[in-house]
C-alpha cells in the first residue's frame, strides 16, 4: 500500500505543475484514483481512503488558488508605463515653464515670475531644464541652453515621453511593481534622478525587492520618505501605498 508522502513526491518529481482527477474507484481497502497530470499522463494511483481524501483537499485547494491568480491577473495587468493620472499629478507639481530654465533656480522659476529665469543661451549653475521639469527630449537629447521656448502641448510631450522612459527603467529592476506603484516610484525618480532613487537609495531599493507591498513590508515607508520635499514624498507614498492621486 503507497503512503501519501510517496505519490505527492512522485507528482512532483514528474514535474506535475497541476493535475486533474478523473475518476476514483473504492475496493475494500483501498481506492484507485486516475490523475491526469500536466495535459498528457494519465496515472493510476492506488492509495488508501484517508490519503484519497488528502489528494482531494489538495486539488481543491489548487482550483482555488488558480481561480484567484486568474482574477488577479484579470484585475491588476503589469504596467508597461505611467498612468494618466500620474501625468497629472506631475504637472501640478512641476508647473509650466515656457523657456529653459537653470533647475538650480527651478523653485523660484516655477512658483514666481519664471520670465526672469529664462536663460536665453546663458550657461547654467544647474542642468538646463524646460517645460514640466523636463531635461531630455523624446529623442533622448539633452535640453540645451539654447533650445527655443516651447508650447503646453510640447512640454506634455516631454513630460511623459521622460516619465515612461523612467518607468521601463524601473520595471527592468522592479519587474513585480503594480501600477500605483510604479507610478509612485516614477515620480520620485523625476524629482531626484534614476540613481537618486535606486543605486543612491539602497535601502529603499533593497526593501522593494523584498517585496514590493506596503502594506506588508513596512521598510519601504521610512526609506521612500526619507528624501527631502516632504509634501512631496507623502503625496507620492499615499499613491504607492493606497492607490490616491492628489488633485491639488
Amino acid at each position: 500500500m503507497k503512503s501519501l508522502v510517496p505519490i505527492i513526491l512522485a507528482l512532483k518529481i514528474q514535474n506535475c505543475s497541476y493535475f486533474y482527477i478523473l475518476d476514483h474507484k473504492y475496493t475494500k481497502s483501498f481506492v484507485i484514483m486516475q490523475i491526469f497530470i500536466n495535459k498528457n499522463k494519465m496515472k493510476n494511483l492506488i492509495i488508501t481512503e484517508s490519503e484519497r481524501n488528502e489528494i482531494l483537499k489538495m486539488h481543491k485547494k489548487k482550483l482555488a488558488k488558480s481561480a484567484i491568480q486568474e482574477e488577479n491577473d484579470i484585475k491588476t495587468p503589469t504596467p508597461t508605463g505611467v498612468s494618466d493620472k500620474l501625468v497629472d499629478f506631475i504637472k501640478k507639481e512641476e508647473h509650466f515653464v515656457p523657456c529653459v530654465y537653470d533647475d538650480n533656480n527651478g523653485i523660484p522659476c516655477i512658483k514666481k515670475d519664471w520670465k526672469n529665469c529664462c536663460l536665453k543661451g546663458k550657461t547654467p549653475v544647474g542642468i538646463p531644464t524646460i517645460g514640466y521639469g523636463t531635461v531630455y527630449k523624446p529623442d533622448g537629447s539633452k535640453v540645451n541652453q539654447s533650445d527655443s521656448d516651447i508650447t503646453i502641448e510640447i512640454a506634455l510631450e516631454y513630460l511623459k515621453s521622460s516619465l515612461n522612459n523612467l518607468a521601463k527603467r524601473l520595471l527592468k529592476i522592479y519587474p513585480n511593481l503594480n501600477q500605483q506603484q510604479l507610478d509612485a516610484l516614477t515620480s520620485l525618480c523625476y524629482n531626484v534622478g534614476f540613481a537618486g532613487c535606486t543605486t543612491k537609495a539602497p535601502n529603499l531599493s533593497a526593501a522593494i525587492k523584498d517585496n514590493p507591498d506596503s502594506k506588508v513590508n513596512h521598510n519601504i515607508k521610512p526609506n521612500f520618505l526619507d528624501f527631502k520635499n516632504s509634501k512631496r514624498r507623502a503625496n507620492e507614498f499615499a499613491i504607492y501605498n493606497d492607490g490616491i492621486y492628489p488633485t491639488a
